[in-house]
Formats: structure tokens, sequence, C-alpha cells
């Protein structure tokens, strides 16, 4: 479980991230502030995993906040405009967000701030048979998989590969990369663009979603049900 404030000076920008917050499943959202300074008062007495910042507030900016607490608290930039992009790299902020901010990108924010919140394990290249050859495939790479008879094919951002293997013997090499959406796809959950009710879809791929799969879909996102 990841914990966080939010402080915007517009309470309709806090409302959507109040209604996204209630759909991610390992997000408690302890606070929502208009004022920046009621939210430091706030810091000084209570321990958060991250916080969800606007950039131009009156008083005291989100680059300010993001300067006095990055190095302790993660920081999310929550704003319409993309000119602090550069400055929110150099302060080290954990994500970006564009308004209108969607729920896939909101959720894709929470799971950086889950990611780097947990020790981090190195994920080391893996070697595949295709065909008559052995190809190393970059874990992080991996786009989808999909199940053609006896074989499965495996789409990474670089290039696509046959191999003779079953669904069980590729979620066993790749046990946190991959959930399974349908009975033949599994997808890396961190390459998805779109969620949508019968699919997903992962750059030009439209994926489909099983009935029977649904529910560890949503699980294994990190969305509520609801």
């Amino acid at each position: 479980m990841i914990s966080a404030i939010a402080i915007d000076d517009e309470p309709l920008a806090l409302q959507i991230i109040e209604e996204h917050a209630a759909q991610v499943q390992f997000l408690n959202l302890k606070g929502c502030f208009t004022n920046a300074v009621d939210a430091i008062q706030y810091l000084s007495a209570n321990a958060v995993d991250v916080i969800f910042a606007d950039i131009q507030m009156p008083d005291i900016t989100g680059l300010q906040i993001a300067g006095q607490y990055s190095k302790e608290i993660q920081v999310v930039f929550t704003t319409a405009y993309p000119d602090y992009a550069i400055q929110g790299f150099e302060l080290d902020v954990t994500d970006y967000l564009l308004k209108p901010i969607s729920l896939l990108r909101f959720l894709q924010a929470c799971q950086k701030v889950q990611q780097r919140k947990q020790p981090q394990t190195k994920h080391e290249d893996l070697f595949f048979k295709d065909g008559a050859e052995f190809v190393k495939v970059k874990p992080d790479e991996i786009q989808y998989a999909e199940a053609q008879g006896n074989y499965i094919k495996l789409v990474t951002t670089a290039e696509e590969h046959l191999l003779r293997m079953t669904f069980a013997e590729l979620e066993e090499k790749l046990p946190a990369q991959l959930i399974r959406i349908h009975k033949s796809y599994a997808v890396n959950p961190s390459r998805i663009d779109r969620i949508e009710t019968h699919q997903v879809t992962i750059g030009t791929a439209k994926i489909p979603v099983g009935n029977n799969y649904r529910k560890d879909m949503v699980t294994g996102l990190g969305l509520n049900k609801d």
C-alpha cells in the first residue's frame, strides 16, 4: 500500500484525483489540499509515500514543493502545462501527468511510485529458443505474448519471436512481467496504452480480454472492480 496526498488550487482537479485514487487498490489518498501551506503543515506531522502536486499554484508552487521534498517523498506533478518537464526531470519527480488526467495514466504513475518504493530487482536478460537459434530478450521490452498452437508468439518493442513452449513455461520464466487476460494472450501491464471492457491496446495491437480473465486482469493492474 502506498500513501499519498494531493495539492491543487482547483477543487475540480482534486475531485478527479480522488475519483481515480478510489479505483486503485494499493493507493491510500490520505488528504487533498487546495492550499500548499496546509499541505506542508500536514506533512510535518504525517508520513506519506507520494505527493501529487499541481505546478502553478499561488504562494508555493509545485516546483518548490518538489525541491523541498522529492529526496524523501516521491512527487508526481499534475499540471496543464508541459513546459516544466525538464525541471521535473532535474528534480527527480516520479512522473509528470498532463491534465486532463485519464485513469490509465494515473494508474501508471501509481505503479511507478510503487516500483520506486519497493526494493528493485534487476531484470536479467533471458534467452529463448526461436527456431534453431537462441535469442536474447529483455523482459522490460516485452509487450505481449500470443498462443499459436504449440508455439508462443512473443512480441517485444523491437521484434517478434516464435517460441516452442507453453504459456505455463513462459510465465515460469517471467512470473512478474506478464498478466494473463485471455486464454491465448498475456500482456506486460507497463506496456498497456488503453484499457476497455473487452480489449486492451498496446501500440497498434488490439488484444481481447476474456470473460474468465477479466477479474485477474483487474486485480493484476491494481484497479478496483467497481
